[in-house]
């Protein structure tokens, strides 16, 4: 662990899918579709935002999801790093997502 930069624990919980970046890992949550993550959150790419999701993607200091609630699904939803655009997908339904 590197000083200065904070770290959550991972959740004692199924999951239905993962998705790791560079020094964290988010993963949907078998029971209710939401995103649970750990690791460094240094840019808040570990605290991801209330919701169900279907599918997660990471990239090196931000994460997405796709929406899975009624009235937003395949909308996509970032959180971490805003940096050149990462966090502002465009508006739209998607059927799958990918980080880079």
């Amino acid at each position: 662990r590197k000083p200065g930069i904070t770290y959550l624990s991972p959740p004692d919980r199924e999951f239905t899918s993962l998705a790791a970046g560079h020094q964290h890992t988010c993963g949907i949550l078998a029971r209710d579709g939401r995103v649970g993550c750990w690791g460094s959150n240094t840019f808040g790419q570990a605290k991801p935002p209330r919701g169900q999701f279907s599918d997660l993607t990471a990239g090196a200091w931000h994460t997405c999801g796709l929406l899975s609630i009624a009235g937003a699904t395949g909308e996509v939803m970032c959180w971490g790093l805003e940096d050149e655009g990462r966090t502002n997908p465009p508006a739209g339904a998607f059927s799958s997502i990918a980080a880079g």
